[in-house]
């Protein structure tokens, strides 16, 4: 999807959620919220695909200033996004360099609010917030990122400084609807059954029905090896649980930008590491589809361990042995999550049923990979 502009006092439009067009009416609202001056130009962030994001350009006593708008789904919930900008609002008291911090409107919110006719005939609120603008480029997706190892290794790093910086961060569990992923896992078996069965019969409907049988026993062993864990051997922390290439910016190899909160949420820290491995480390191209790279893994962990233990006041620490015994099933839990979400996504939405076979393929050749191999990872800088 493309975004146009015309430039200008009288009227701006560009294709935004959900694909209508942002007019003279929310620029001027914009400039209403904000101290900013007057926008000179706003560019769609292609990449977003469930909330809509803008770069906004300013002008103010000759000062050029440069922000992401972002508008949440008109479904987004209220305690959901308020979740999101105190974590945010956390990280950025603790210095944590790679996070945008929220522009706040000119009466100290931290969002406002329009409405949007367009979604199943009713009003519905929409959510908007400012952040500051982040240096670095946008350079990849979920899928088939292809990070540098460079890239690689700075990504762990920053996965390691959130985990160390989000460990004291105080919420209130009361707000917090997300199911655990061990609580998780054992209700997947029904939940695709029933999408499977009573959704239009497609060819996603056909694989997975096809493959169903391997979908009931991957998720039968990995929810049993959950249930067995003693959690108190895991420290638990707000866990990004979106934590891949696509919701990072870099530049010249490291990290610079980190964003998309939107799945944050109380769990624990080992499970945000195997999703990362899921993400950074497995193959998507045909012959390898599914497999995951050993040295991929070694660095990543190996540069997650050394940033843990650069902290001397460090309540999460390096993975302990417990830890790092079980990520082959962390990945296993994530890479089941994904799959999930994928199939909750694509009959919930309106997404181009061949796109997202790959998508699914990719999650089931997984899924055969990793029950007939084994992934090693580095015991060396572990807790003592």
């Amino acid at each position: 999807m493309q975004g146009t502009a015309e430039r200008g006092e009288d009227i701006l439009e560009i294709f935004c959620w959900p694909y209508k067009t942002i007019t003279y009416h929310l620029k001027t609202k914009v400039e209403e919220q904000y101290n900013i001056g007057k926008i000179t130009e706003i560019d769609l962030i292609t990449k977003g695909t469930v909330n809509a994001s803008y770069c906004v350009r300013t002008s103010m006593n000759s000062k050029v200033g440069k922000y992401v708008l972002r508008q949440y789904q008109p479904k987004k919930n209220l305690n959901d996004i308020e979740f999101e900008h105190a974590i945010i609002d956390h990280l950025v008291k603790k210095k944590f360099s790679v996070i945008g911090p929220i522009k706040r409107t000119v009466s100290g919110q931290t969002y406002f609010v329009t409405y949007n006719e367009a979604v199943e005939n009713k009003t519905h609120e929409v959510f908007n917030s400012m952040f500051t603008f982040l240096d670095g480029e946008d350079l990849y997706s979920w899928c088939n990122p292809g990070c540098s190892l460079d890239e690689l290794a700075s990504s762990a790093r920053a996965l390691a400084e959130y985990h160390i910086n989000i460990s004291d961060f105080n919420y209130d569990k009361k707000t917090i609807n997300e199911l655990r992923i061990n609580l998780l896992l054992p209700t997947l078996v029904e939940k695709i059954e029933h999408y499977t069965n009573t959704a239009e019969q497609t060819e996603i409907a056909f694989y997975l029905k096809e493959n169903f049988s391997l979908l009931a026993a991957e998720i039968s062993d990995v929810s049993r090896a959950f249930n067995i864990l003693n959690l108190s051997h895991f420290p638990e922390v707000v866990i990004h649980r979106d934590f891949h290439p696509g919701n990072l910016l870099y530049k010249n190899g490291a990290v610079t930008g980190m964003f998309d909160f939107d799945w944050a949420s109380p769990d624990i820290r080992a499970f945000d590491v195997g999703m990362a491995l899921m993400y950074f480390c497995s193959e998507w191209e045909k012959n390898e589809n599914g497999a995951i790279h050993q040295d991929k893994i070694d660095i990543f962990v190996k540069s997650y361990q050394e940033t843990q233990l650069k902290y001397s006041e460090n309540v999460v620490g390096p993975l302990n042995e417990i830890e790092l015994n079980t990520l082959q099933l962390m990945i296993r839990g994530a890479n089941l999550f994904l799959l999930y979400w994928g199939i909750i996504d694509f009959y919930t939405k309106s997404l181009d049923p061949a796109e997202y076979l790959d998508y699914l393929e990719h999650s089931v050749k997984m899924i055969k990979w990793i029950r007939t191999n084994n992934i090693s990872f580095d015991q060396s800088g572990k807790e003592g």
